[in-house]
């Protein structure tokens, strides 16, 4: 499986407004220095050159898994014919019916030890129509989480033998407590059809979520973000995350 190199986003407090800046493949922002404590900070990665500073994230496999089995897939690529753009993608079988195909990034600048409020929309490709979504055993079944978490999230070897995320992300369906779910991958801007070679863009978003996701920064003022597909289907499934865009408020 090929990896992007990881690198490190920064929010740089330096104007009198809040405005989005992207410089060096990565994420700038800035906002009145006095109101840092109170205003919301915003990055936006639209992944047009490069990977942008995030870098892949692969749990619930066996330690000793083999990416061929699964076709295993993620690197950053140009959008499938039809779309403009490239973005991250994903691609895989889910060899243990919990396939966790992520992404993770690290954002600088933030005010040092803050609760903060994260908000965010993701802007997929997927393939999926969503009226597959009403099958049993529909391959929509793989459900788009947004977490937030202190320390970066990495693969753990559980005692079985498993990775396992640091993180609490929970299972498929359900958010755990370093993320949310955001929907599935089920594209509604698709009409069923009789095969899947066909993308679109959707969003997916936290508004209108009955819980929010919360995260705390460290002492440098960093806190990590990832993102992902959470598969509870067996099948062979593709997606592209576009752009996202986060915005963190302080508590």
């Amino acid at each position: 499986m090929r990896t992007t190199r990881t690198r490190r986003t920064a929010l740089a407090i330096t104007g009198l407004s809040m405005a989005l800046a992207l410089a060096s493949g990565g994420a700038a922002v800035a906002q009145d220095e006095a109101a840092a404590m109170q205003a919301a900070s915003t990055a936006r990665w639209d992944f047009d050159s490069d990977a942008e500073g995030w870098d892949t994230l692969l749990v619930d496999l066996p330690e000793d898994y083999d990416p061929a089995v699964g076709d295993l897939l993620a690197e950053w690529a140009p959008l499938p014919e039809g779309l403009e753009g490239s973005g991250l993608y994903t691609q895989g079988a889910n060899q243990s019916d919990d396939l966790f195909m992520g992404w993770k990034v690290y954002l600088e600048g933030l005010e040092p030890a803050t609760d903060y409020r994260v908000d965010g929309v993701l802007t997929m490709a997927s393939n999926m129509p969503a009226a597959i979504a009403d099958a049993d055993d529909s391959p929509a079944e793989v459900y788009v989480k947004l977490g937030a978490y202190t320390d970066e999230p990495a693969a753990i070897v559980d005692d079985e033998g498993w990775l396992r995320l640091n993180a609490d992300k929970g299972l498929e369906e359900t958010g755990g407590r370093n993320a949310v779910v955001l929907g599935t991958i089920a594209n509604p801007n698709l009409e069923l059809g009789e095969d899947f070679r066909t993308f679109a863009l959707h969003d997916l978003t936290t508004d209108g979520l009955v819980r929010e996701l919360d995260g705390t920064s460290v002492a440098d003022g960093g806190l990590w973000l990832f993102v992902g597909p959470d598969s509870g289907d067996a099948g062979f499934t593709t997606q592209f995350f576009d752009a996202i865009e986060v915005t963190l408020t302080p508590r």
